[in-house]
């Protein structure tokens, strides 16, 4: 069986939305060749989806709930997780600017951080918690040699909720 670290990063607005379509289209077309572990950063500051600039709010109306609610839905697979709080905040470099899109490129690095034994995977994939897989994702159709893949997609979760 081969190994694949999930690293998942973004605002988890819509991930109880989206993780049974991530489950349906990735992990169950492939469970027979891989085991997949998945290892989460993101980010709580109250209620608002990452920032009090965002037009959504989290579900969740506490961290501890945030928390719970992320561990449970992910919790077979889930090895590892850091939420970025207002408390437990990282360090970014100042070359970043405090820029959004810079910060969330910086990210990957911080995730990749988290991962336990990076050699042991064959493949690394990262992906928003709150995308929709549009099909069925075969890895055996990849060339696997120890590369990062980017999912992305065109469809998003436009049932997001939205503050009144």
């Amino acid at each position: 069986m081969k190994k694949i670290c999930l690293l998942i990063t973004g605002q988890m607005r819509t991930y109880y939305k989206c993780f049974d379509n991530i489950i349906n289209n990735l992990i169950e077309p492939n469970k027979e060749s891989y085991i997949f572990d998945i290892y989460i950063l993101t980010e709580y500051f109250e209620n608002h989806g990452g920032s009090a600039k965002n037009l959504f709010n989290n579900r969740e109306k506490t961290y501890e709930e945030f928390k719970f609610n992320i561990q449970n839905m992910y919790s077979s697979y889930l090895k590892k997780m850091f939420i970025e709080t207002i408390d437990n905040k990282k360090d970014y470099p100042k070359y970043l600017n405090n820029y959004g899109p810079w910060i969330c490129l910086y990210r990957n690095k911080l995730i990749l951080n988290l991962v336990d034994n990076i050699d042991n995977y064959d493949l690394f994939i990262r992906i928003r918690p709150d995308i929709i897989v549009s099909n069925k994702i075969f890895l055996d159709n990849i060339k696997i040699n120890n590369q990062i893949i980017i999912i992305c997609s065109i469809q998003k979760n436009d049932k997001r909720d939205r503050k009144s």
